[in-house]
């Protein structure tokens, strides 16, 4: 008797007290459901899930999409993007919160693990947990399969994480890790270095390398880097013009004659025995050898280094396995 809309008064087994303050009465259409349950639904129409009460479904923001018949509306009812709960051995409540459902496409892991994740789609590391990788900055680059992702999901470039011995956690502070490339060093070691692309030195630590002020200059590969990581660029520029000037380029062994004067170096030692600096008319080609201590003289004296790796002198690269024998003149 006060049914806004009578012409729909067609449940017969309903009494009209209770369709009587249903919105959308023409949607009364569940007949095992009371309409004391279906009068308060927001989208009556989409009461279509026979075995949830309406109690369940009248407060869903999306009911259209509670398709899950295992589930109950209570735990679909406020479900976010409810079209992409899919998921069917996870409970709505663990889909319900993520922010892009369309990506829960690990079946062996919690939807509570991946439901904060911020670049779902990247989640295909099966082996590891998502709550390792949910928090990761560049989850498209997770390819490490030994490592953890916990480990991972804080590096700045997880591009780079290449070196499959390491383990990412020495990985992840690295400014350019994209150098990272001498296996047999710790990324420890590595992670410090100014100009890690440089660090070419495979038998040398990388925590010697990694305080250098210039590395290009690190060319004695048997020779300790501490030894080296002093030895600064404006030395070899000063003393050798010749390079720099006549634009030479050595590919694997070569010999090369130049004259030095002017030129101050230091000694700083080294037990190999190739390690070879000047200072003030002083030097040592080998420990167990001395030439002109000190002073001024007029006679030439040579002597041989072997260099491994890479050499920069400015522009001009010297290749792996190069071999000098530098004539020096020890005169003003």
């Amino acid at each position: 008797m006060h049914c806004s809309s009578a012409d729909a008064l067609f449940i017969s087994r309903c009494t009209v007290h209770q369709q009587m303050h249903c919105s959308s009465a023409d949607a009364l259409f569940i007949s095992r459901c009371t309409v004391h349950q279906q009068m308060h639904c927001s989208s009556a129409d989409a009461l279509f899930i026979s075995r949830c009460t309406v109690h369940q479904q009248m407060h869903c923001s999306s009911a259209d999409a509670l398709f899950i018949s295992r589930c109950t509306v209570h735990q679909q009812m406020h479900c976010s993007s409810a079209d992409a709960l899919f998921i069917s051995r996870c409970t709505v409540h663990q889909q319900m919160h993520c922010s892009s459902a369309d990506a829960l496409f690990i079946s062996r892991c919690t939807v509570h693990q991946q439901m904060h994740c911020s670049s779902a789609d990247a989640l295909f590391i099966s082996r590891c947990t998502v709550h390792q990788q949910m928090h990761c900055s560049s989850a498209d680059a997770l390819f490490i399969s030994r490592c953890t992702v916990h480990q991972q999901m804080h590096c700045s470039s997880a591009d780079a994480l290449f070196i499959s011995r390491c383990t990412v956690h020495q990985q992840m502070h690295c400014s350019s890790a994209d150098a990272l490339f001498i296996s047999r060093c710790t990324v420890h070691q590595q992670m410090h270095c100014s100009s890690a692309d440089a660090l070419f030195i495979s038998r040398c630590t990388v925590h010697q390398q990694m305080h250098c002020s210039s590395a290009d200059a690190l060319f004695i590969s048997r020779c300790t880097v501490h030894q080296q990581m002093r030895l600064s660029l404006f030395s070899i520029s000063s003393c050798f013009p010749l390079i720099r000037n006549q634009q030479l380029h050595c590919d694997f062994k070569f010999s090369c004659f130049f004259n030095f004067k002017y030129c101050s170096f230091q000694l700083l030692g080294n037990a190999f025995g190739c390690f070879w600096v000047l200072r003030d008319y002083e030097f040592i080609v080998f420990p167990d050898q001395m030439l002109n201590p000190r002073g001024h003289t007029e006679d030439w004296s040579s002597f041989r280094v072997e260099i491994y790796g890479q050499v920069m002198f400015d522009a001009i690269f010297f290749e792996i396995f190069v071999r000098w024998e530098v004539q020096i003149l020890l005169r003003d």
